[in-house]
């Protein structure tokens, strides 16, 4: 006996009929792809911001090799 909730009401799988297993069973899918897609988007949002900080060093490596600080004003 397995319970789920649905809104703010619990059913009992056991007591679902084929059709309502079936649509119960795709929301199951469909959550699990969520989590799947959420978890891959923090992946590409964390080598983002290591990019980003990266570039950032390179270029205010390359303004301090130029002679410039990082804003553009000459030294």
């Amino acid at each position: 006996m397995a319970t789920f909730m649905l809104g703010s009401k619990e059913f009992d799988t056991d007591n679902l009929t084929e059709d309502q297993k079936a649509h119960f069973q795709a929301i199951q899918v469909c959550e699990a792809k969520i989590l799947e897609m959420n978890a891959q988007v923090s992946i590409f949002q964390t080598a983002r911001n290591s990019y980003g900080e990266k570039l950032l060093k390179m270029l205010e490596e390359s303004a301090e090799n130029s002679g410039l600080e990082s804003d553009g004003i000459p030294l």
